[in-house]
């Protein structure tokens, strides 16, 4: 079997697809539902994928599984970050009005001042606030970026330190299918109200919930808050039930750069332990805890390491790989820009050694790729360079004797 890697020309986000002859594997999908099941048909030419992975719950990296999991295209595993399972039994407990109803109470006791002196973690250097302003109210949807900004900057406020604060009721999730035995009967129940009602109109629904937002008497910037966090849940709980009746397994990694392990042996996590026990957030901590899920820096990555076939691959997701004891030699490996080559993420190429290629994947963005991308040592190639007037390509590479060689047509960074 031939080994390839594709960086899948998404519109927006990450979508990496690597296939060997010990497995393949789909790394997040990128903003676009019905576009990721397109490019995958087009470029990857099969129906089937042994490993889906969501490193973690930006809306450019999980959207893509979704539209996947709504398809008629086929996974053998999902792998998911622990935090979802630690907010799940909440989001499928409750009615959409009763988490709504906790989130702001929640949100009402958060400083709005502090979060007015926040960054942008992309690199942008305008406050939350200059951007919540620079997106019509009128227009929810736009300000999508916007909401993953002050979700993710709302869990550095907090500046959470470990697991203490999390609840006494421990998840256990069986070794095979992987969902927890205590949330299988709910899942099962939840499955059934979904095929009764429409999901448009059902708890899926967000527009009803905005509007309960919206007419609250908090500040503006809290209320965008409250529907990130809401948006959040909504994917999580989404892409659950999706796997859920489609019958796939699941396998839980919980952040940990420090003591990585679990996996397979072809694929390995980088920055996270795999767990089969899952202890459940406080019903109180359920704005932090949704709000961990987006946060870039517990963005899990993986590792597959090279073989006589084709060299390694390192996907960073959009961490920092802060904390990582041990990175893996890179000479003939390809390396997944993290956070599309922001200046927030600048300290992984002090890290890393330098790698084969570097390969990024992204919308067009003024800020994007910083500096330190551009400085980095090693070849680079872009789904779409900031500089290209063209249109976005896939990257592709086929392995041959342990090393990756670039499909003709792939163009050299210009970014």
């Amino acid at each position: 079997m031939v080994a390839r890697f594709i960086a899948l020309p998404v519109g927006q986000g990450d979508a990496f697809y690597l296939a060997t002859c010990r497995g393949s594997v789909l790394v997040d999908g990128g903003r676009g539902k019905k576009a990721l099941v397109r490019l995958f048909k087009q470029y990857v030419q099969c129906r089937h994928v042994d490993i889906l992975v969501v490193t973690h719950n930006d809306v450019d990296h999980i959207n893509g599984i979704l539209g996947f999991l709504e398809s008629t295209l086929a996974a053998g595993e999902l792998w998911l970050p622990a935090r979802f399972a630690q907010v799940l039994p909440h989001l499928l407990l409750r009615s959409q009005e009763e988490v709504v109803m906790l989130l702001l109470d929640q949100v009402a006791r958060v400083p709005v001042e502090h979060l007015k002196s926040l960054r942008a973690t992309d690199g942008e250097h305008v406050t939350i606030m200059e951007r919540y302003t620079a997106w019509p109210r009128t227009r929810p949807e736009a300000r999508s970026p916007t909401h993953v900004a002050i979700l993710e900057q709302y869990a550095a406020l907090e500046r959470w330190h470990g697991e203490d604060d999390l609840g006494a009721e421990t998840l256990h999730a069986p070794e095979g299918s992987g969902w927890p035995i205590e949330l299988q009967k709910v899942l099962a129940k939840a499955s059934e109200l979904e095929q009764v009602y429409d999901p448009v109109w059902h708890w899926l629904a967000p527009e009803r919930a905005r509007r309960i937002i919206y007419s609250s008497d908090i500040p503006p910037m809290l209320q965008q808050l409250a529907v990130s966090a809401l948006l959040a849940g909504h994917r999580i709980r989404r892409l659950a039930l999706l796997a859920w009746q489609r019958n796939i397994p699941v396998r839980w990694f919980q952040h940990d750069p420090a003591h990585p392990r679990g996996g397979t042996p072809w694929l390995r996590p980088l920055s996270a332990h795999e767990i089969t026990l899952v202890r459940c957030s406080k019903v109180e901590k359920l704005l932090l805890y949704l709000a961990l899920t987006v946060a870039n820096r517990e963005s899990l990555a993986f590792w597959a390491p090279a073989d006589p076939i084709h060299g390694g691959v390192l996907f960073t997701g959009d961490s920092d790989l802060k904390g990582v004891m041990v990175t893996p030699h890179l000479s003939t490996s390809l390396v997944t820009a993290p956070h599309h080559g922001s200046e927030a993420n600048a300290g992984v190429y002090r890290v890393l050694q330098s790698p084969a290629w570097w390969i990024r994947s992204d919308g067009r963005f003024p800020t994007r790729p910083g500096p330190s991308y551009r400085k980095a040592m090693g070849n680079k190639a872009c789904t779409v360079c900031q500089r290209s007037a063209g249109t976005k390509t896939a990257v592709c590479f086929i392995g041959h004797r342990g090393v990756w060689y670039p499909f003709p047509g792939v163009r050299h960074c210009t970014c």
